[in-house]
């Protein structure tokens, strides 16, 4: 706990209800941002202080109206914020992990943000003081979130990411620099085969390599596995540079991290070094902590292998969360591509009662672990709050909830676009809502394709907007396919990219000679053979 090191101190109280939640999160964020915290820091502070104070307002004060106390601490290393209330005891520490080895849809509800927490947190202590709940949560903002401040405690001259660029081509190589000269990198430039290869053969603690793949295109995944093995720093992140309509292996090469396609521009370059930072923050993370504690590190390779698998756990644990197939008595198949460890795409369906399935797609325009928790927690929170309360003839329902619970102010201008719908097996009627997402693809024998869409903006930009729902009604045979927009934009191998009239047309044909399974792996391999540009997500259900 934070002691004597205190440099700061704030404390707010409300009613223990919906209505003043908002006003409790404002004064954290606000803050927090007279604290200087990093942005990314206060993103997971606010995910976090959701959690606890969201349950203490559902589950605490089941008799009548109660308190929930906030004192928040900082001391330029850490926040630490105390949570009170007079409710019912509630012992977070003991709730047991979610067992993600069980059907989606026999696990008991919530600790999914539960879990999450201990994730995320350096310290989740409670304890009960007389009538009084005291939860403390901890976490250590001194490991910065910025990977570019993280390198400094393994470089003592200057806080730098050590960076190697191979290129033979002299535009593409002027133009890369000049982007980098106004950040803290330490460029290692190879213009020749030769000098990558004397390059290679020193410790230079290359952190991020962009390999051109036209300097040696035989040899990438060697080099690639030379750099990921041999340089002494815990992580290297290896971005492989190539053209558009290079032939490509179907298996991606498990040596390089991320691929950039040219000809590109500056705003591509940038979102791809952001990527490739975010990537290397998170696997610096636990190697800067130990160190910022002063503790000897005695292996950077294990340091490595702990945090690439705390990501691959987490990445794990994510992908648990997909519900299984199901045959009756509607048959749902589903395919997931994310173009890396973690993504921004999701998908869910459960019964509501015997009569009502719900289902949704979401997806969000952040990558990595960031997407892998936002994706955690809207799935918490339909579960738990959302789905159980909700007019049934009503979807928009859904998409105003999360719009308003996650506005994209409070979320680094993060936006997403989310598809729900509610099918009502007894009438064989489909009430459904959309926000930015593509429209959803309805067919049924040999009538024409139904495309199914509310128009309504993406969820987080406009707080104050509403949802509308409409109707379908559903023949038995009837097939619906839900898509993200990463199926559009990806480029496809020596062909257009598809539109949502495209797509419709290759289903339509494909329902004639292949079943849901054979068709969705038709669109699947087609996607992989192409550029890979965003996380791909189909769902098909059959009525």
């Amino acid at each position: 706990m934070i002691k004597s090191t205190v440099k700061a101190v704030k404390q707010f109280e409300i009613d223990a209800v919906l209505e003043q939640f908002e006003l409790l999160m404002d004064f954290i964020e606000s803050t927090l941002e007279m604290w200087d915290v990093e942005r990314e820091w206060i993103e997971k502070i606010c995910l976090l202080a959701d959690e606890a104070v969201m349950n203490i307002i559902y589950y605490a004060y089941p008799d009548g109206p109660g308190k929930v106390s906030l004192t928040m601490m900082y001391d330029e290393q850490a926040v630490q914020m105390d949570v009170r209330d007079t409710g019912i005891p509630f012992d977070p520490t003991l709730f047991p992990d979610p067992d993600v080895t069980l059907p989606l849809d026999t696990r008991p509800v919530g600790g999914l943000g539960i879990h999450f927490m201990r994730k995320l947190l350096d310290i989740l202590q409670y304890r009960r003081e007389g009538d009084c709940n005291h939860l403390v949560l901890k976490i250590n903002t001194g490991r910065n979130s910025s990977v570019f401040e993280q390198s400094a405690l393994l470089d003592d001259e200057e806080a730098v990411v050590n960076v190697l660029l191979a290129t033979e081509d002299t535009e593409l190589r002027a133009m890369i620099l000049s982007e980098l000269e106004e950040t803290r990198f330490r460029v290692w430039v190879a213009e020749t085969p030769e000098r990558l290869e004397g390059i290679l053969k020193k410790q230079c603690g290359i952190q991020l390599a962009l390999l051109d793949k036209r300097m040696a295109p035989d040899r990438i995944s060697e080099h690639a596995h030379h750099l990921k093995t041999r340089q002494q720093t815990p992580y290297v992140y290896v971005l492989m540079l190539t053209e558009q309509g290079d032939c490509l292996p179907e298996a991606p090469d498990p040596q390089v991290d991320d691929l950039l396609f040219m000809p590109f521009d500056y705003h591509i370059f940038r979102r791809h070094l952001d990527v490739a930072a975010r990537t290397l923050d998170y696997e610096y993370r636990l190697l800067a902590q130990r160190l910022a504690h002063g503790q000897a590190i005695e292996s950077l390779a294990e340091q490595k292998a702990d945090s690439r698998r705390e990501l691959k756990e987490a990445a794990e644990y994510v992908s648990s969360l997909l519900p299984l197939p199901q045959e009756e008595p509607v048959r749902i198949r589903w395919r997931f591509s994310p173009r890396s460890f973690l993504s921004g795409d999701f998908l869910g369906y459960q019964w509501l009662d015997d009569d009502c399935l719900a289902f949704y797609q979401l997806d969000s325009c952040a990558y990595g672990f960031r997407a892998a928790l936002f994706s955690v927690a809207v799935q918490n929170m339909l579960t738990t709050r959302i789905l159980p309360e909700i007019n049934r003839q009503r979807p928009s329902e859904i998409l105003d909830r999360l719009n308003r619970q996650f506005p994209m102010e409070k979320h680094s201008a993060v936006s997403y676009t989310m598809w729900a719908g509610i099918y009502h097996l007894s009438s064989e009627t489909l009430y459904y809502s959309s926000g930015g997402h593509p429209p959803a693809i309805l067919l049924h024998g040999e009538d024409p394709p139904c495309f199914l869409t509310t128009n309504g903006p993406s969820l987080g930009s406009l707080k104050s907007f509403s949802y509308v729902s409409r109707s379908h009604s559903l023949a038995a045979g009837a097939r619906l396919i839900l898509y993200t927009d990463g199926v559009i934009k990806n480029s496809r191998a020596n062909a257009a990219r598809w539109t949502p009239e495209t797509l419709a047309d290759l289903l339509r044909r494909d329902q004639q000679v292949r079943n849901d399974e054979e068709a969705l792996d038709r669109i699947t391999r087609e996607l992989n053979r192409g550029s890979m540009e965003d996380d791909c997500c189909l769902l098909s259900l059959t009525f």
